[in-house]
């Protein structure tokens, strides 16, 4: 697994020692160069390999800023890292999806 992680990153990022600590919890983090080729080589994203506070936070920042955008405060939403394409309309459509639900909540909330 190193060696396809360093040939995905094209560069020795880690060692066969330095992936099986990371893999057996001695090591508790690795560098962006080895999650981000760790991430594609096992065909996940990198926020796959995040700790779960680290994405509930960012989840919940995204959600957010959805909810602003369906106000009409933002004019335009994008993913960060995914590049021009932003998200695909699957995406796209479950993010509203969950975004119509927390409004939902929110007015059953306040009523």
């Amino acid at each position: 697994m190193a060696n396809e992680v360093n040939a995905h990153a094209r560069a020795q990022v880690t060692t066969e020692e330095g992936f099986r600590d990371l893999r057996t919890g001695i090591t508790g983090t690795a560098s962006p160069a080895v999650l981000d080729a760790l991430s594609a080589v096992v065909g996940v994203s990198r926020m796959y390999f995040e700790p779960d506070a680290a994405v509930a936070a960012q989840v919940y920042e995204g959600l957010q800023l959805l909810a602003a955008a369906k106000k009409g405060a933002v004019s335009r939403v994008r993913a960060r890292g995914l590049g021009s394409q932003g998200l695909s309309p699957k995406a796209m459509a479950l993010v509203n999806e969950l975004v119509a639900e927390l409004e939902e909540k929110e007015a059953d909330a306040a009523e």
